[in-house]
Parts: C-alpha cells; structure tokens; sequence
C-alpha cells in the first residue's frame, strides 16, 4: 500500500490541476466568447407619409426597408421583425418575445421633411427596451440602437418596459439576480453530498433498509432546499444591499434546489461517480447559462447545453419574479419538474440495484450455503495408508 502510496502522490495532484483546468474551461469558455447574434427585434412604422408633387412619401417605410437589409458586407447583431400595428406590438412585448421595439411615429415623414429644409427640428423614434427579457443584453442592444439612430441625426425616446429598481451599486442591475443562482448551486452540490455520505444506505442493506434510507435523504432535502433558497436570497439581500421580493423568490428557489437536489442525490445513491459526474456537470456547465442571454452563447453551447441545463430554467424564474412581477411561468416550473422526476428514478434505480454489500450478505444467508457446516476431514492413519497403497 505505502508503494501505491508514494507513486501516486507524484501524480494525484498533476491529474486534479488537469480536470480543474478542463472543468473551469467549460465554465468560462461561453462567457468569454459571448458575441450577440440575432437578437430579437421589433420595428414598426405608424407614418403615414405625405404627398409631394412627385407623389407620396414614407421616410417611415424606407427606414424600416434600410434598417432590414442591412448594409452590404455589415452583419448586424440584431434580428427584425417587421410588424404592422401598436396592438401586435404591445401583445409581443407582454409576451416577452423580443427584447425591444423601434417605433416611427405617424409623423415621421412630415417632421423630417421640415427638418431638412430647416424649419423644424429631427422627428423622434421611440425606442422601447424590454429589460426583463435580460437586463446584460438588452442594457447592450438600447446603446447600439440609440447610437445608430443619432449617427444618422434621429433623436430617440427610450422608453424601459419590464423593468425593476432592485437597488445595490452600479452593476446590480446588470449582475443582481445572477448572483443568486451562483450560491445557490454551491449550496445545494455540497449539501447532496453531505445528505448522501451521512444518510447513505449501510452495504447489504435489504430493499426495506434502503427505502426508509431513500425517504429520509428526500424529506431532509426537502428542509434543507428550503434553507438553501432563502439563504440565496438573503445573501444577496443583506450582503449585497438589494432590495427584491424575498418571498417569491425564496419559495421559487426552494422548488429549484430540491429538484436539482433530488437528481445529485439519486445519482450518487445509485454509483458514487455518476453523482460527482452530475455535480461537476450542473457547476462546469451552468455558470453560462446564469450569466448569459441565449442570443450571446456559442452555437455549441446553445445547441447543446442550453436547453436542459438547471441554471437556465432558474434565471428564467428569477427574470420573471423580479421584472415581470410574476410568479415563474408554466414551462419553467414544468422544466425543474421533470428534473426532480428524473431525481425520483435514480432513486428507484438505486433501490433495486443491490450494492455489493448485499449481494455479498444474500449469496451467504441463501439456504443452499446456509446451515450446512461443513464435513471435518477424517485424519489419515497408517493403517488406512497401506491399505490404500496397491501391493
């Protein structure tokens, strides 16, 4: 054992810097990539033009013609959507399917007619921002657009939609609610380990031993989700001075950390590596998805990451609570719903895949080997001996 010992004390810490590095690559590999691409935009024209003796005109129109084109060899970060009326306009916005809108007033044509001929000043464009869509992008989109607009002598109008005023430093509003997310799944990997290693089934447990074992691991998850989620919030509260709904959140945090706690814990109780592997998959792979809109992601991650990592469906919620002012919608919590059911059937892989403990305990109580003592070898005399020797 001491020669294992001295060998691998050469290379554990070589193998650990290795994985931490792979690990930690996968973290912030999307965050340092990040490059918007197709956001999603609405543009709208109310402007009903004027006649000229060379016939009518809509500057409103030929925005809108010039902005959706695009400029040959220029690639625009931003996707538009062409709509034709205030209502799909407002309806969209309440929906939460773009993150702003870009509106040509009625008399758009009018007032930059007289404002080429110098009498009158620029028309003004409404810029409406959705900042509940996510605070990090649309915060970048309202600066691209209003200096594109005034690049070509427009003023704009912004107006905000979706916002909130959560208090903190300078970059609360931009990092606030992320940092939610980044405790909480700290909390809730260290707690999962800690429910397994002390509440674990013991080796050769019965299938009876190993449920009750089961059900205790989930009921204390159930209370320690609870402190988890509250404890998210309060950090964030308290240390870090802002001001959200502390009960909508804390109970939505709740729901999320039991599920995720649900699924570490069957994973381990079923193999030990497949709960390190899900843990060390939620941190590595997760951090992204908390930080980032889905429109600033690498293919690749959003492809294939984005769409059933946790830490998405958890910053969607909080997105909601905090800016829209409603509970978490119905995909969010239908999402962390099918990941607690996952949980539940690592539980129930677990509870009829016997540990070798077990099997070890079975194979001796089984009525073939038990109660049989075994025959004591009758000792070998000499007088046996010869007879036995062929003359």
């Amino acid at each position: 054992m001491s020669k294992h010992f001295e060998k691998a004390k050469y290379v554990v810490p070589v193998l650990v810097i290795i994985v931490v590095s792979l690990v930690m690559s996968l973290a912030v590999s999307p965050i340092l990539r990040a490059n918007p691409k197709d956001v999603p935009f609405a543009i709208l024209s109310l402007d009903v033009g004027v006649q000229t003796p060379a016939g009518s005109m809509n500057m409103g129109t030929e925005m809108i013609n010039r902005m959706t084109e695009g400029q040959p060899g220029a690639e625009s970060p931003i996707q538009w959507s062409v709509l034709t009326s205030r209502e799909d306009l407002d309806e969209s916005l309440g929906d939460n399917k773009y993150y702003g809108a870009l509106v040509f007033p009625a008399d758009f044509t009018a007032k930059q007619s007289a404002a080429a001929s110098g009498m009158g000043e620029a028309p003004e464009v409404e810029v409406i921002i959705n900042v509940g869509k996510h605070v990090m992008l649309a915060t970048q989109m309202q600066a691209v657009i209003t200096s594109m607009l005034q690049s070509v002598g427009l003023k704009t109008n912004v107006i905000l939609i979706h916002n909130a005023d959560i208090g903190g430093g300078g970059m609360s509003a931009l990092m606030g609610p992320q940092m939610l997310i980044m405790p909480l799944i700290m909390m809730v990997i260290s707690g999962s380990l800690l429910l397994f290693f002390f509440f674990r089934p013991k080796k050769g447990a019965s299938i009876s031993e190993r449920l009750k074992s089961y059900v205790f691991q989930l009921l204390y998850a159930v209370g320690s989700s609870f402190l988890i989620g509250f404890a998210a919030v309060f950090i964030v509260t308290w240390a870090g001075g802002l001001s959200l709904p502390i009960v909508g959140l804390g109970i939505f945090l709740w729901f999320a950390s039991f599920c995720i706690m649900a699924v570490l814990l069957g994973a381990f109780n079923v193999i030990v590596p497949l709960g390190v592997l899900a843990a060390v998959t939620f941190f590595s792979c997760g951090l992204s998805a908390a930080m980032l809109a889905p429109e600033m992601m690498p293919g690749w991650y959003r492809s294939f990451i984005y769409p059933w990592i946790p830490q998405r469906f958890i910053s969607e919620g909080i997105r909601t609570i905090i800016y829209v002012g409603d509970s978490a919608n119905t995909g969010t919590i239908c999402a962390l719903l099918i990941l607690g059911a996952v949980g539940i059937v690592l539980f129930a892989i677990a509870l009829f895949v016997p540990s070798k403990g077990a099997i070890a305990t079975e194979t001796a109580g089984s009525p073939e080997t038990a109660g049989s003592p075994e025959t004591p070898e009758t000792p070998e005399t000499p007088e046996s001996k010869e007879s036995t020797e062929t003359p």
